[in-house]
């Protein structure tokens, strides 16, 4: 009962910021804005059944399917009806997320081609080898954004007349997508005819904008032959929106801090190795555990793109690097940390020996969990208030969290990619950074000022403008020290 009691204003506060999270993240995050009816595996099949309705067979091509994110669409549509407004139109009518899908040959082949049997066989399939690189992009609801089909020029293939495949652009338009053209003369600005070897290829381009930026759209399709070749929707985005300017900046100032820390470490190290006073059990362990988790999240990644003796070395070595990387700064960084902070590693020390079940270990998690939700409904709020009196943006700086929902496996994927991930900004800040400022300062509040520095530096690109996202992630920082 006693310990129950410690641990009741734990739980409390976990429920606390749970619920916060729950109002708050819709308002205020950019995946609040992420609503997926329809799976990866559903837009596999949606894009399979598009294919066996333009009778291609796909028995020997094998999908690639990836979430992807139009930042600069995200970044116009925040700007003008601020985060909360923004995540309620990607929702439902702003084509900000889009699934990928990438339709593709599993082998290479030879391409020289003589003239007996074998060989026209083989030039017969390399021609269906260079049909056979498909690519989809669809809306989170599945309908189809853009599509691509590669031809050989000198395929043959049945020709259809001018206004037999304008007709049959146009039905591809009603049927497959959102896009609104009425008649095969609407908004039609460009019509023109290309003529191959073994049969004639027709363009269409048509004008337009979108209902809800009145962004211009130019949308191209290509029939060859009598298929359906090309469809691109080209949306034209103000410059102002292209482009992050801080990045550049950002960029150069984590090159300079981490080549004079990384330096610094390494110095560091040399000296402790020297007179040994640097130990490797527990760094190894932790460097082990970090190499695995970044294996599978590597391993998630790219099953798609690779496989065979590509995906089996990048899949040994790459590990071995970052854990091998990794398991040096933590051992330098925990030598600094056993003489500041002695008790501070006592829960992995447990661990590393095989003490799973130990309450030292239970409590240590809990409170981890407890922070982690606190800290996360921290900056929620923080953000939202800042909203409320100036305009901010946060918009995803790559395409790795979105993995999460076109992966095979989620929660596994969250697993590993959260260990690699936070494990070198912890070492290297926490452990290394903030434990070495604690050697030689004294002052609690400056340290912690040093440390909360330190961390926002790192948590820059998601929020703009800069000043903002510095004062929001110095509190959060503050918080976490």
């Amino acid at each position: 009962m006693e310990k129950f009691k410690q641990l009741l204003p734990l739980f409390v506060l976990l429920v606390g910021a749970l619920v916060a999270i729950a109002y708050l993240f819709p308002l205020t995050h950019p995946y609040g804005g992420l609503n997926l009816p329809a799976r990866s595996t559903d837009i596999v099949e949606r894009s399979r059944a598009l294919l066996s309705e333009m009778n291609i067979d796909v028995s020997d091509l094998w999908p690639a399917v990836q979430l992807k994110v139009n930042r600069s669409l995200f970044r116009q549509t925040q700007q003008r009806y601020g985060i909360g407004g923004a995540n309620t139109l990607l929702r439902d009518s702003v084509p900000v997320y889009q699934w990928s899908v990438r339709w593709k040959k599993t082998n290479d082949l030879q391409l020289s081609f003589g003239e007996d049997e074998a060989s026209r066989k083989q030039k017969e399939k390399f021609e269906d080898y260079v049909r056979g690189d498909i690519s989809f992009v669809f809306d989170t609801k599945g309908k189809v954004l853009g599509f691509s089909r590669k031809f050989s020029d000198t395929l043959n293939l049945p020709s259809l007349t001018s206004s037999a495949a304008r007709f049959a652009a146009i039905q591809f338009l009603k049927q497959q997508t959102s896009e609104t053209v009425l008649s095969d003369t609407d908004h039609i600005i460009l019509e023109k005819s290309t003529q191959q070897l073994h049969r004639t290829d027709y363009e269409f381009d048509w004008n337009k904008k979108t209902p809800v930026l009145g962004n211009p759209i130019q949308i191209k399709i290509i029939v060859a032959g009598n298929v359906i070749a090309l469809y691109e929707r080209q949306e034209e985005i103000p410059p102002a929106f292209q482009k992050n300017k801080k990045q550049g900046a950002l960029g150069i100032l984590y090159a300079l801090f981490l080549g004079i820390s990384i330096i610094g470490m390494i110095l560091l190290a040399i000296q402790r190795i020297r007179s040994y006073e640097i130990g490797f059990r527990l760094a190894l362990f932790v460097g082990i555990i970090v190499g695995l988790a970044f294996d599978v999240d590597m391993f998630l990644n790219i099953q798609q793109e690779q496989t065979g003796w590509g995906l089996l070395i990048v899949l040994l070595i790459s590990p071995l690097i970052l854990g091998g990387a990794l398991t040096l700064m933590w051992a330098v960084s925990e030598s600094i940390v056993r003489e500041v902070w002695r008790d501070k590693l006592i829960s992995l020390d447990l661990l590393s020996k095989g003490r799973v079940i130990h309450s030292k270990i239970g409590k240590s998690i809990i409170r981890g969990l407890v922070l982690g939700a606190a800290v996360f409904a921290l900056t929620l709020l923080l953000v939202h208030l800042v909203e409320m009196a100036a305009h901010l943006q946060v918009i995803p700086t790559d395409d790795q969290p979105s993995h999460v929902f076109d992966s095979a496996m989620p929660i596994i994927y969250v697993l590993s990619h959260g260990i690699f991930s936070v494990s070198f900004l912890f070492t290297f800040i926490v452990l290394f950074g903030i434990s070495l400022c604690r050697k030689y300062i004294h002052s609690k509040y400056l340290l912690v000022l040093i440390g909360s520095v330190c961390l926002a530096l790192f948590n820059l690109e998601m929020i703009s403008p800069m000043i903002y996202a510095f004062g929001i992630q110095l509190v959060v920082g503050a918080v976490v020290i």
